[in-house]
């Protein structure tokens, strides 16, 4: 999670703008149920920056790196979730996805695409 587009952040940013706009790195748990379809149904609870918006990636982790195939196609088959793959990172059992819901922005690193929260 990070307050603010990259973009913004690199170019038109005031110095204490990029400081709030730092990244984070924050984990917010979420609590998972699961609807009578056995869909699951969460509630994303992120802070909002009340003028630099917030861009965020959720991840799944799975319980065991055998099981990353079984999420991975639980996730593909979310309605709301996609660009779902497994992290690239030293943690493996993690599974980034996307919400639809939510406008897609890239990130100074152009292969990386999060979700962003315009500001309130």
């Amino acid at each position: 999670m990070r307050f603010g587009t990259d973009e913004y952040l690199t170019k038109i940013a005031s110095d204490q703008e990029r400081y709030e706009g730092r990244l984070r790195l924050k984990l917010i748990p979420i609590s998972v149920k699961y609807d009578e379809t056995d869909q699951a149904v969460f509630t994303l609870r992120l802070p909002i920056h009340k003028s630099l918006g917030t861009q965020f990636k959720c991840f799944a982790k799975a319980r065991t790196i055998e099981l990353v195939p079984a999420v991975i196609d639980r996730l593909k088959n979310c309605e709301h979730a996609s660009m779902v793959q497994q992290s690239d990172s030293y943690h493996r059992d993690r599974i980034y996805f996307l919400l639809d819901q939510f406008v897609r922005i890239t990130t100074v690193d152009s292969t990386v695409i999060n979700n962003f929260i315009f500001p309130e």
